[in-house]
Order: C-alpha cells, then sequence, then structure tokens
C-alpha cells in the first residue's frame, strides 16, 4: 500500500510540474508574439519620427524612447527566457545557470558566485528544469526578502547524490 501511495504521489507531482511548465511556457508564447511584436512595431514607428522629424528636440525625444524601449524588449525577453524551458533544453543546464546569473548581477547589485563540481549528471531534462526553478526562486526570495549583497551557490554530484548549497 505505502509503495502504490509513493507511486501515485509521483504520478501527481509529475503532473503537477508538467502543468507548470506547459503554462509557463503558453505564458512566454503570448509575451514572445504579443507584447514581443507590439513593442518591435513601436520601435519602428518610433524610429521613422526620428528620421523624420523636423527638430532636433522631437529626433532626440524618439532617440531616447528607443534606448528606453530596447531595455523593455531586452528585459521581456528576459523574461520569457526565465519563464519556458525550452532554452535549459536546447543550451543545457549549466548555460542557462550562467546566463541567469549573469543577467542577475548585471541588473541588481548583489554579488552572485556560482561554483558547479564537475561532473554533473545530465540536468537537461525535468529535475534539471526543477532545479533551476528552484535556484531562481531562492534567488528571488532572497532580493524581495533579505537585505543581502551577496548569494553563492554551490552544486556539486557525489555519486548519485546532487547537492545544492546556497548561501
Amino acid at each position: 500500500i505505502y509503495r502504490q501511495r509513493v507511486k501515485s504521489q509521483k504520478k501527481l507531482l509529475d503532473a503537477i510540474y508538467s502543468t507548470q511548465e506547459n503554462e509557463r511556457n503558453r505564458i512566454a508564447e503570448d509575451l514572445h508574439d504579443s507584447v514581443g511584436a507590439n513593442l518591435s512595431a513601436m520601435k519602428l514607428s518610433l524610429d521613422a519620427i526620428r528620421e523624420d522629424a523636423s527638430d532636433k528636440a522631437t529626433s532626440d525625444m524618439a532617440a531616447d524612447s528607443m534606448h528606453l524601449l530596447d531595455g523593455i524588449i531586452a528585459d521581456l525577453r528576459n523574461i520569457i527566457r526565465n519563464q519556458t524551458s525550452q532554452y535549459l533544453l536546447a543550451n543545457g543546464f549549466v548555460s542557462e545557470l550562467m546566463r541567469f546569473k549573469n543577467y542577475f548581477t548585471a541588473h541588481n547589485k548583489i554579488k552572485m558566485e556560482i561554483s558547479i563540481s564537475e561532473p554533473l549528471p545530465d540536468l537537461n531534462n525535468n529535475f534539471g528544469i526543477n532545479l533551476f526553478r528552484v535556484i531562481q526562486e531562492l534567488v528571488n526570495n532572497s532580493v524581495k526578502h533579505s537585505r543581502c549583497n551577496e548569494i553563492d551557490i554551490g552544486i556539486s554530484s557525489h555519486g548519485s547524490v546532487l547537492k545544492l548549497e546556497y548561501k
């Protein structure tokens, strides 16, 4: 009975994780297709205004607006990338974790260090996606709820055991 219950709970958790990932991917696609397309169209319009402006003030204002829009588009791309698991599956867990770190440290005043002992088992699967989500949540909670100025993450593998150390 216990084994059957554990098996049922595992199936339920797998279904929950799968549903969450599917919803994240759907949201990322919607953001990309709708909001992303509209922002790109707005950028083209601003560029046309900048080029056709008869006075320097209007041209400068359009250029400044385009610069702001570039930042918004970059942030949107990062949000989309963090929401969808396709990049992790395509580029690998370590690559996406380092990209997350680089983006995070470029946009926050918090220093983040990540050390990974090689070789890690293949994390380019559902487990890797869930581990990535756990790390994202830990980092976001640290930013939101603490006054930390440094985050250290260590990931190591010892046989069949994967160890995540978060400070």
